[in-house]
């Protein structure tokens, strides 16, 4: 048992004087674990005013000192446990009776200073202290679903948002006058991240309203400027795909117009692509949902299936390594990706599927970094979607490979004459009667834009990685193929991998 008066008097006493603040800090912390340890059903009236007054004093933030702190930070994690337990005890900070001098004192305050816990919290955020905030900020705004005066009190003061707003605002006019001090976009990350988590762990109701202040605030701002802020859109995408439980703010954020717009634009211009790719691939790994969204279709295609015989025999041609390691890559899937494998319906009128298959392609002209990015965002995409039912993907993978044995016997003849300079010459028309060739074929992709018709002079050097790199993206392309083949065929469960490697 603990008695309730004589905590009520230590309450009061606010100290700055080290030796009495760690007295009180040993009956306090007694206090907050026999509460949360014991069943106090019949007192968690007065343990909410004893609480209410002791936080109360320590939401002058500017008469504190540093070794308050981190004590400070731990009671206020303790106490929003204490009201998980207790969530009446909101109320009674929110909604205080006038019949007493507690009642009497939280009346007095503000309607936006009734809830200590806040106060406190908002002040670690005010001067960027360097004790996170994230998790209190959580737990202190999940407790809405569970009090309705919190989720009312919440409704009506949205001053956190701004805050975090406003953190977001300065870091962005910091980048935009290359402020010295400011590197790098982590700071943005973290406020950025407390959005999503509240978005995420709060009511409906305060959810769409920090999400709108974040949106017209921040996200658009940051979207319609699309070469200054690219790095901040990056850090969106990043955090949400960091975060498991991100799916309301996913919608909401490829939902949006001036992102659409922002997608479109980086496949113009190219040079943030690679980071692009290797982000949506995070997004659409962790987030099916998302990707169903983005990239599938609900109608069946009309168009006739590509051939799994002639993938075969394309894959046999292209992998050096043979059936060695087309089996390998056959076995890694089964066991670690088979669980996962879909059957969606590809959407290539999809802005980002539709940008995907204007870039893949110039897979021989790309940088080897670009070519394993896009390797990467193709696994997803193979894995999940109907890749070849489409027939402009399979014109696009067609064209690929008429590319790849073309551009192998180039590399081939180079690789013997390169200090011949005569045979040289006769190689360069070989080069030029391929460059010919890349600009004449499959009229259906050049009306579309699809194809780069001025092919820049072969870099061998590139060239050879890349050849290297598109055995593994038809690795892939054939293996995923051939597996959704069987499934469907058989319409059952894979069988035992020893037969189907044998196939």
């Amino acid at each position: 048992m603990i008695e309730i008066d004589v905590y009520m008097m230590l309450a009061r006493i606010q100290t700055t004087d080290y030796n009495l603040f760690n007295q009180l800090t040993i009956y306090f912390k007694r206090l907050v674990n026999y509460t949360l340890q014991e069943d106090c059903v019949n007192y968690f009236h007065q343990i909410g005013e004893t609480l209410g007054y002791y936080l109360h004093g320590f939401t002058k933030y500017p008469s504190l000192v540093a070794f308050q702190l981190p004590y400070l930070n731990r009671l206020v994690a303790n106490t929003i446990k204490i009201c998980n337990k207790y969530p009446v005890i909101l109320q009674f900070w929110l909604l205080p009776e006038c019949n007493s001098s507690f009642g009497n004192l939280f009346q007095s305050l503000p309607n936006n200073s009734r809830l200590p816990l806040y106060q406190i919290i908002k002040n670690f955020l005010i001067v960027d202290s360097p004790l996170d905030q994230t998790e209190n900020v959580i737990e202190l705004i999940s407790l809405t679903k569970m009090s309705p005066c919190l989720d009312e009190w919440f409704s009506q003061n949205k001053d956190l948002a701004y805050l975090l707003s406003n953190k977001c605002s300065t870091i962005i006019v910091q980048m935009e006058n290359l402020d010295p001090r400011f590197h790098n976009v982590t700071e943005f990350a973290k406020y950025f991240k407390m959005f999503c988590l509240i978005v995420e762990n709060c009511t409906p109701t305060i959810a769409h309203s920090y999400y709108k202040i974040f949106e017209t605030q921040i996200l658009n701002v940051v979207l319609s400027n699309k070469t200054g802020h690219n790095q901040f859109v990056f850090s969106v995408l990043q955090t949400i795909a960091d975060i498991t439980t991100t799916n309301k703010t996913i919608l909401r954020v490829f939902d949006n117009e001036y992102f659409t717009n922002w997608i479109r634009f980086i496949f113009e211009e190219r040079e943030n692509l690679r980071n692009l790719f290797i982000l949506l691939n995070a997004l659409f790994s962790k987030h099916e949902d998302i990707l169903v969204k983005l990239v599938t279709t609900k109608s069946k295609p009309e168009d006739e299936a590509y051939s799994i015989e002639e993938l075969r025999l394309k894959a046999m041609k292209i992998c050096k390594g043979g059936t060695t390691a087309i089996s390998s890559f056959m076995v890694t899937t089964l066991k670690y990706q088979f669980k996962d494998m879909e059957m969606y319906s590809i959407n290539t009128s999809a802005p980002i599927i539709k940008g995907y298959l204007q870039v893949l392609p110039e897979y021989f002209q790309n940088t080897p970094a670009m070519n394993e990015a896009l390797n990467t965002i193709s696994s997803i995409l193979m894995l999940k979607l109907n890749f070849l039912d489409s027939k402009y993907t399979q014109i696009v993978i067609e064209f690929l490979f008429e590319s790849y044995f073309n551009l192998r016997l180039l590399l081939e003849d180079y690789m013997l004459y390169r200090f011949d300079s005569i045979e040289l010459k006769n190689h360069q028309i070989y080069q030029d009667c391929f460059k010919q060739y890349h600009k004449s074929s499959e009229p259906q992709l050049n009306d579309d834009n699809t194809i780069n018709n001025t092919l820049k002079d072969i870099n061998y050097l590139m060239l050879e990685q890349n050849l290297q790199l598109f055995e593994t993206f038809t690795i892939q392309l054939y293996v995923y193929c051939k597996l959704k083949h069987i499934a469907h065929n058989w319409a059952m469960e894979i069988p035992d991998y020893s037969v189907l490697l044998l196939r």
